[in-house]
């Protein structure tokens, strides 16, 4: 049997098996269920939870998440589910069969809990800004199941052990009732507790039902963090498929206890308490006709020193970009945001030597001084893009990379574009002007390939752009005929994100899919991957500052979606 304790590369996965069986679970209800109320749940999770998981078993939702996708993706996604179902928490717990043993009581919604483990033999509880310990690594699984019929829930309570290898145990503890079942030397534990014939609470350890009870019963609690109701609040969505929280310190303190324990080489310390200021991160998610949205929210502790500054983009260079193209990331600020690494480097030893040996390695490659002549004149807006050509040394890859810069100081900017050409003209190619749609841009070229890269200033000479595949440069020099903006496929994926925002990004999943799977130059991709991408048609996404201690995202997914309705398993 696999140990109920996970380690953290894991997590994540055993986060996703939770919400699969919880997806499951829901597909298997055949009435529709009352409002939730995870609300009070989060009162029986222990404030030093590590993620929690909140999954609706609203079968209506399922059964729009089930017409999304292509025919093989849905298989693919039902295979999986099947083989998680054998969770050992569930078998352990007599709940494998979801239909006979989960059906009859189960609420609206399943609330699981990750945990650090308490140490062997004490109950105490982890502080998440100590300093990570090996014990750091390890996580129990928690489930929280609000109660529809409690009758029906007792009954599968008291079920709990029957016909198992070992006898269960009851026993009580803060007033309520637990019923356990130890299993042998390698096997899951099953421990158990009907509160209040609200909450059915199945753990995968003694000490953690414990720990849940006497949370209900007082002890600090997910749902009294600081900031938590808050911040819960500004991505609260109607009637979200899934929730998620992640406790950051906690978070962090594991990787750095596993990045310790692989290594050798302990975490700065001073980098871990800056990580750790921040609080939390929350994520929704909900279903739309033929799309999923995801909001997000992080924050930071209340006793942070840090603020967050806000930089709002104007996303202008939207316009400068063409109707096809495949991916973008826009935003603002570089040398802002670099500037404020610098200053934060000068407390944590790690990130300084970092930053240093980046600065060398530019100097070394380039001669170029990496805070002066490159990021020193890029204090406006920025776009990164994909564009799609099959010119000349693109006829293999389909697309160029363009990137475009701001610049109140077009003469920093143009020295170091001179730097550039003169490494170019010792390395070899060959570096002339030439013209493009009547817009003047200094080419780099080699005679079997031709033109390589290019780089001229746009608009009213405040834009700079550098072109990695030249021939793309046909697509935005001077200014493309038929702008994303005015694309209906771009409009449709970022038009109900929020603004103002700091940036988008965008990616046009299906034509890039096209691209990648005819292009030699691209492996082949498993079946089961290229089913599930197949299934996206763009992604969109921003981000922005509630204020300046509360950072806000939100991510929507356009889907495949099918018509006529799909049988439940």
């Amino acid at each position: 049997m696999k140990s109920n304790k996970v380690k953290l590369p894991v997590v994540l996965g055993v986060g996703a098996a939770a919400v699969a069986v919880g997806v499951g679970a829901s597909l298997l209800l055949l009435n529709k269920r009352g409002p939730s109320d995870l609300s009070v749940a989060a009162s029986l999770v222990p404030q030093d939870a590590l993620m929690t998981i909140a999954v609706s078993t609203d079968p209506r939702q399922w059964n729009q998440l089930n017409q999304y996708g292509t025919p093989e993706a849905r298989s693919v996604f039902q295979q999986n589910l099947t083989g998680l179902q054998q969770n050992d928490l569930l078998t352990a717990c007599q709940l494998s069969d979801l239909r006979r043993d989960v059906q009859p009581w189960i609420g609206s919604s399943v609330l699981v809990a990750f945990l650090p483990s308490p140490p062997l033999g004490s109950a105490a509880t982890p502080n998440p800004v100590q300093p990570p310990t090996q014990n750091s690594e390890r996580s129990e699984v928690a489930w929280v199941v609000p109660v529809r019929d409690a009758g029906a829930a007792k009954r599968q309570l008291e079920r709990l052990g029957s016909g198992a290898a070992s006898k269960p145990t009851e026993r009580n503890h803060q007033g309520y009732q637990v019923r356990e079942v130890v299993g042998a030397a390698g096997a899951p534990t099953c421990s158990a507790s009907l509160v209040d014939n609200k909450y059915l609470v199945f753990t995968s350890s003694p000490q953690l039902t414990n720990q849940v009870l006497d949370t209900y019963k007082g002890k600090p609690s997910l749902a009294s963090l600081p900031g938590y109701q808050r911040a819960v609040q500004n991505i609260d969505a109607e009637n979200p498929l899934g929730q998620m929280y992640l406790n950051l310190p906690t978070v962090f303190q594991m990787v750095a206890a596993q990045s310790q324990a692989q290594s050798g080489q302990p975490v700065s310390p001073e980098a871990l308490k800056r990580a750790q200021e921040w609080q939390g991160m929350g994520v929704t998610l909900n279903l739309e006709p033929s799309a999923m949205r995801f909001k997000t929210v992080a924050w930071l502790r209340p006793d942070s020193q840090q603020k967050l500054t806000a930089r709002s983009s104007s996303s202008n260079l939207l316009g400068q970009l063409p109707a096809d193209t495949l991916m973008l990331a826009t935003g603002t600020g570089i040398k802002q945001t670099w500037q404020e690494s610098v200053e934060n480097s000068q407390s944590n030893p790690q990130l300084k030597t970092g930053l240093d040996d980046f600065r060398g390695r530019v100097k070394s490659v380039t001669d170029l001084d990496f805070d002066q002549d490159v990021v020193g004149w890029m204090d406006g807006e920025f776009a990164l893009s994909l564009i799609p050509s099959r010119e000349g040394i693109l006829s293999d890859v389909g697309a160029g990379l363009v990137m475009m810069f701001q610049t109140s100081n077009r003469k920093a900017a143009d020295a170091a574009l001179s730097k550039l050409d003169k490494l170019a003209s010792r390395w070899s190619l060959k570096v002339g002007q030439d013209k493009i749609n009547n817009q003047v841009v200094t080419t780099w070229g080699e005679p079997s390939f031709g033109s390589l890269v290019a780089h001229g200033w746009l608009g009213n000479n405040n834009t700079v752009f550098l072109a990695l595949g030249a021939p793309v440069v046909n697509a935005v020099a001077p200014k493309p005929a038929s702008p994303l903006t005015a694309d209906k496929t771009f409009e449709a994926t970022t038009a109900s994100l929020p603004k103002p925002n700091s940036g988008y990004f965008f990616l046009n999943l299906k034509s890039g899919l096209n691209l990648l799977t005819a292009s030699p130059a691209t492996p082949t991709l498993p079946p089961q991957a290229l089913a599930v991408l197949k299934s996206i048609n763009t992604i969109g996404a921003s981000a922005h500052l509630r204020d300046e201690r509360t950072v806000n995202g939100e991510l929507l997914l356009t889907l495949l979606s099918q018509t006529g309705n799909q049988p439940n398993p």
